[in-house]
């Protein structure tokens, strides 16, 4: 079956316009939640999101979707992908939802899901939130967008977690790093990963 939204990774196009105007993102949301419900009795999501400007508004409306669909919406704030990945594997999240389309030009965006495992759905089970997205978005739901709070402990565990990482001992001293956090998910997070290695 050949699917209408999802690509090879994700969800993308221009903010705004289908497959990313809030109809079709509020769908998702729905479709996703009742994916989870199979499952599980209070289903938990996570989502993170790079810096495009898109990016909070394309949030709160998929957490929208989620929230009506029954499942609970945590917030990472702006978070790199592989963030988002780690954090659902390692915590009660049955879903992460990461607003991003990585290397794009700055005007698009897109919607990556990952499992709790950490990895992408398979294509099967992205067929079916498509089924889902198409039906809900056909009866025009009204909805009302949440505030998405982040919360700064889901940073601090990613930090640990990347600190955790570096091999004692390793001859890290005296070498010179440059990074470029110039429009990066990770611009908050680079500077205090750099102590590490000192």
């Amino acid at each position: 079956m050949s699917r209408q939204f999802f690509g090879t990774d994700g969800i993308r196009g221009v903010p705004g316009t289908s497959p990313l105007d809030d109809a079709t993102l509020f769908a998702l949301g729905r479709s996703v939640a009742e994916y989870l419900h199979r499952d599980h009795s209070s289903p938990h999501a996570l989502i993170g999101t790079d810096t495009r400007e898109s990016g909070p508004h394309i949030a709160s409306v998929v957490a929208a979707g989620l929230a009506h669909g029954g499942a609970s919406v945590s917030s990472a704030g702006v978070l790199t992908t592989p963030g988002v990945a780690c954090l659902v594997r390692q915590n009660d999240f049955h879903v992460g939802v990461v607003v991003s389309a990585s290397h794009n030009p700055y005007q698009d965006n897109g919607v990556k899901l990952f499992s709790h495992e950490g990895m992408k759905f398979p294509d099967s089970v992205e067929e079916e939130i498509e089924a889902g997205i198409l039906k809900h978005r056909a009866e025009k739901t009204a909805f009302s967008l949440p505030a998405l709070r982040p919360d700064d402990s889901l940073h601090h565990q990613y930090l640990k977690f990347l600190h955790d990482r570096v091999i004692p001992g390793a001859p890290l001293k005296g070498l010179r790093v440059v990074l470029d956090c110039a429009n990066g998910a990770a611009y908050q997070l680079a500077g205090a990963v750099r102590f590490a290695w000192l």
